[in-house]
């Protein structure tokens, strides 16, 4: 009967060649690499979330009940999918990188879940309280290719002149309204009247991105009944800290709009 301790066949085997000892550096690198990529994934989690806040929030969910239809189409629409996805992913993350901790293997999936996702929900409606949500998305829009047109699920509800819904940006001032090329690179004449509704206090310039509400005429053509801007200022910047002006510096048009 061998009657040899743990520890002394483990020293036998490092003594024939048959294991190698492991530094203590690299228990200790795959320790702080283990925490680090789990503040990673909360990190991008929340950030994910907040963007999905902002999506949700900056949504005109007042005008489906004049779309018609069923209430799930108008979801499918409006939902910001791609983000959604994104922050499951980043759960997902977290849930595997917990487990490769010392004693990960002890924690429930349950409890692992639940932790992180009250986690991210908590930080990313702070980040969304502090206005960094829609910050973020006005870098990704300017800065990323093509970013607004897989994510900014808003696009997907508002392109769709037949049923009385434009958006894009204002590129050219006409007699009887403006030019407008949408996000899917089309252009369109926008007639407006006096009888077009305007909220308080937004002045329509060229470069200005906005959504209209009204009915598509011939082709290229739709007139507005109301225009309201594309991305809503929640929380207003203190002076001198407006970092992503969405708003050029030019000449307001000078097109018979009524003020609402």
């Amino acid at each position: 009967m061998d009657n040899k301790s743990v520890s002394d066949k483990v020293s036998e085997k490092i003594a024939d060649g048959e294991l190698t000892p492991t530094s203590k550096w690299r228990f200790r690198f795959k320790e702080y690499s283990v925490w680090t990529l789990t503040a990673v994934c909360l990190i991008l989690g929340s950030l994910a979330f907040s963007l999905i806040l902002y999506l949700m929030t900056t949504q005109d969910w007042n005008i489906r009940p004049t779309m018609g239809g069923p209430i799930w189409h108008w979801l499918l629409l409006s939902l910001p999918f791609a983000w959604i996805i994104f922050f499951l992913l980043f759960l997902a993350a977290v849930y595997y990188v917990v487990r490769q901790f010392k004693k990960g293997y002890r924690y429930p999936t349950r409890t692992i879940i639940l932790s992180a996702l009250i986690t991210v929900i908590f930080f990313g409606a702070l980040a969304a309280g502090l206005g960094l949500h829609r910050r973020l998305h006005q870098f990704f829009s300017q800065s990323i290719p093509y970013y607004e047109n897989f994510f900014d699920a808003r696009i997907n509800a508002w392109e769709r002149p037949q049923a009385g819904l434009l958006a894009g940006e204002i590129t050219a001032e006409e007699t009887d309204g403006f030019d407008l090329r949408d996000f899917r690179r089309h252009d369109w004449r926008v007639l407006v009247g006096a009888d077009t509704r305007l909220p308080d206090d937004f002045v329509l310039f060229i470069g200005e991105r906005v959504r209209v509400i009204g009915q598509a005429g011939d082709p290229g053509q739709f007139r507005a009944q109301e225009i309201r801007p594309w991305e809503r200022e929640e929380m207003p910047l203190p002076p001198g800290r407006r970092i992503f002006p969405n708003r050029p510096v030019a000449p307001p048009l000078d097109i018979p709009i009524d003020n609402q």
